[in-house]
């Protein structure tokens, strides 16, 4: 049983940095869970940024080149 949690717990993403590459021609599920990678790209999953050879985040990256300017 500790086996088995020690490895769900490893899979679940918790939201830290994880790398892994794939080969190019992996084929990736149809699921979109967006991933942000360290090239501040966002990605549909995991595995697409994996494929990309990308470390990455849970979650859409956050563009910050996109601020409005208040007041002018």
């Amino acid at each position: 049983m500790f086996k088995k949690v020690m490895v769900l717990l490893c899979l679940l993403p918790l939201g830290a940095c994880r790398s892994q590459t794939l080969p190019g021609d992996a084929v990736c599920p149809d699921i979109y869970m967006p991933v942000c990678g360290a090239d501040g790209r966002n990605y549909p999953n995991a595995c697409e940024a994996q494929k990309a050879g990308q470390s990455y985040q849970s979650g859409e990256c956050n563009d910050l080149s996109i601020q409005p300017i208040l007041g002018s």
